[in-house]
């Protein structure tokens, strides 16, 4: 069994009553000072979110905000996740947010996810970095910046949020354990937003799968568009339109970098997966 606290363990064995025990899902043990209330538990799970997001934590901690109190079930969850943080060994303190720029096209961004949200509950949008795929998807509304878009790096590497002002939140270490910088990644999303017909376009084309629904594109049609017709009309796209300048020598490269591509763009069937944002907790 694991044993995590806010304080020293001497302290503990010094003055046991000032403390209360909270026991996790799998059994874990957290202690915390008496004194510390929802509020604190709030704090220190913010912090855990920091180091290691979670979906889940991120819809307790806007329940939190939204009442003032976590319920009895969830308090659990929240040692759990406090608790898994502490093992991920990453301090909040020590994470290092990347600068934060306003991104040109950001309403755009949101005016996709808008629409798209009219007919599928969780919208996502994959782009291609040189083989690592971002993944963007929206936070719901009990979440502790509703609206927001996350941005998710390997499937499911949580490395910041676009604001709903269009500021890019990225955390750079995160980035960098993914395998890439924050600035690459700006820029990767910022290209993207410049011309998203021909970035879903060139993704399609490199992995054979979709940026919006990540099914196999099975037409002729869809192949060159890189998206197919359902998609377009749900995220506000054109289809059909082709990028006649686009260099070959451009899908080459793109391709020479994803011939090792790992997850769920080489396998258009992981969309059914099950995320977090599926699970009914």
């Amino acid at each position: 069994m694991t044993i995590i606290t806010t304080t020293t363990t001497a302290a503990i064995i010094a003055n046991p009553d000032a403390y209360i025990k909270l026991t996790t899902t799998k059994g874990h043990e957290l202690w915390v000072p008496k004194a510390l209330n929802d509020a604190g538990l709030a704090a220190l799970l913010t912090e855990a979110l920091a180091a290691r997001w979670s979906s889940f934590g991120d819809s307790m901690l806007g329940d939190y905000h939204n009442y003032n109190n976590f319920t009895p079930k969830q308090r659990p969850w929240v040692a759990k996740l406090i608790h898994d943080a502490s093992d991920a060994g990453t301090a909040a303190a020590k994470v290092e947010h990347a600068s934060k720029p306003v991104l040109g096209g950001a309403d755009r961004l949101m005016a996709m996810f808008d629409k798209a949200g009219e007919a599928i509950k969780w919208p996502k949008i994959r782009i291609n970095l040189n083989g690592l795929t971002i993944k963007l998807s929206r936070a719901g509304s009990n979440a502790r910046h509703p609206g927001s878009i996350n941005v998710v790096l390997n499937a499911d590497d949580w490395a910041g949020r676009v604001h709903t002002d269009g500021t890019l939140d990225l955390y750079a270490a995160r980035c960098e354990q993914a395998g890439t910088s924050a600035d690459a990644v700006t820029s990767t999303i910022a290209e993207w937003l410049a011309n998203p017909e021909d970035g879903a376009r060139l993704f399609g084309q490199l992995t054979g799968a979709c940026c919006f629904c990540n099914r196999e594109l099975t037409t002729g049609e869809s192949l060159t568009a890189g998206y197919g017709p359902v998609c377009a009309d749900r995220f506000g796209l054109s289809w059909g339109h082709v990028d006649e300048n686009l260099m070959a020598d451009e899908l080459a490269g793109a391709v020479a970098t994803t011939a090792a591509l790992p997850g769920e763009n080489w396998h258009p069937a992981s969309s059914f997966n099950i995320e977090d944002d599926d699970l009914p907790f």
